[in-house]
């Protein structure tokens, strides 16, 4: 079952921001927990190995987005990692 929070005929992100936001919730996913948090700098470096780079703020404001669509995004002091992972 498609999440239709990220679904491609929502309109709501052009094409870019969706490959940022679905590789950061992928990086997320594998390569984060409560025990190995990522910090903004190990997210970045996970991500150019998925192919994409983001630049400036992107990765706060991605982190950002997730979080508003509903994705549990957890802090821990600088760094960050995916919290509950199962979603309705």
């Amino acid at each position: 079952m498609a999440d239709e929070r990220l679904h491609v005929n929502s309109g709501r992100y052009n094409r870019s921001e969706r490959r940022r936001l679905i590789t950061m919730l992928h990086v997320l996913a594998v390569y984060s927990d409560e025990k190995e948090p990522l910090t903004a700098y190990r997210l970045q470096l996970r991500m150019k190995e998925c192919g994409i780079a983001p630049v400036g703020m992107q990765t706060a404001g991605t982190l950002s987005v997730l979080k508003e669509i509903g994705y549990d995004i957890r802090r821990q002091g600088e760094s960050c990692f995916l919290g509950e992972r199962i979603y309705p």
